[in-house]
């Protein structure tokens, strides 16, 4: 879902995460066409609160249009009927029901081909710096937990007040193929990790420390300005990967709001290359790479990525 952006979306983007079996999780969510349905002012309420939630956590994105049981996709439905909840309509309710107003929020409408009148609605929630976001019909703050928008407690609060304070790290990666088919059976995949700051605060002396799966590993080169090596982390055979932002002049100043990652795996002096099935969507084990990123001024931050989902889409060039 990373590698396209919302607002490219289509009807075979939908298709696609039914065909999936996309599971709801913390950055996902889906709603059948009658969360909306006459658009009365409770749907306008509930609405503004999931997407306040989502703000207020990691961002997501929420799918109008596809029905879920048990927290997997079902069905796509005929989809919202316009001449009732427009997607200005759903926009303007979202802006008179949260606050502070949600920067760069992206409602996209994709109109259901079959029906006249009738479109989905995918909403892209980034991860607010402008946080806490208050639900006012509720006056109550949220945030997403597992499949459920639940209430925060004050610390919590306190901690979002933070994110405009202080650098926000994020760890962003992919899959390429690389090479031909090995003689085991494996394919070759390069991996591309980068560093985004979606904080307000430049970051500085940036130590990104990944974990790789060993038994997946293939061959790594990792030079300047940083360690690798075995190790085993809590329990599991791992390689660690250290690297230091730094060039000829020190440090390497992570900028906010940059639309591009800096990259940690950079030409051919930090390169990173897993054996895996041609489908990494099969691997049994479903293994992680899991990334540690500490900066100046900011609480450590940690990711896990499910292998099996960092293929990049085809005219993908990173995450």
């Amino acid at each position: 879902m990373d590698s396209q952006r919302i607002i490219d979306w289509t009807v075979e983007n939908l298709r696609h995460l039914l065909a999936q079996n996309e599971q709801e999780n913390l950055v996902l969510d889906y709603k059948a066409s009658l969360a909306i349905g006459e658009w009365t002012d409770s749907k306008r309420n509930e609405l503004a609160k999931d997407v306040s939630a989502f703000a207020n956590a990691a961002g997501g994105t929420i799918v109008i249009g596809i029905g879920e049981e048990q927290h997997k996709p079902t069905i796509l439905d005929d989809g919202v009927d316009t001449r009732l909840a427009s997607k200005e309509a759903i926009e303007s309710a979202l802006r008179a029901r949260v606050t502070p107003h949600i920067e760069r929020l992206v409602i996209k409408e994709i109109p259901n081909p079959a029906l006249p009148f009738f479109s989905y609605f995918v909403i892209g929630i980034p991860r607010s710096m402008r946080a806490p976001h208050m639900c006012l019909p509720f006056l109550r703050y949220y945030r997403r937990y597992n499949f459920e928008c639940v209430p925060m407690e004050h610390y919590e609060i306190e901690d979002l007040r933070r994110r405009q304070t202080e650098p926000v790290l994020s760890f962003t990666c992919t899959l390429h193929p690389e090479g031909e088919i090995l003689s085991t059976g494996l394919h070759p995949y390069r991996l591309e990790a980068g560093i985004l700051n979606d904080g307000n605060v430049t970051a500085k002396d940036v130590l990104v420390r990944l974990y790789l799966p060993r038994a997946l590993l293939g061959s790594v080169v990792w030079q300047p300005n940083g360690s690798h090596g075995p190790v085993t982390y809590n329990g599991q055979d791992m390689y660690r990967c250290d690297s230091y932002l730094r060039d000829g002049a020190g440090p390497i100043p992570i900028f906010p709001h940059d639309d591009q990652p800096y990259m940690v795996t950079r030409g051919t002096g930090r390169r990173i290359i897993l054996h895996l099935p041609a489908d990494p969507r099969h691997l049994a084990e479903q293994p992680h790479i899991i990334a540690h990123v500490f900066a100046e001024n900011m609480h450590i931050r940690s990711f896990e990525k499910e292998i099996r989902h960092l293929l990049a889409a085809p005219d993908a060039h990173g995450a």
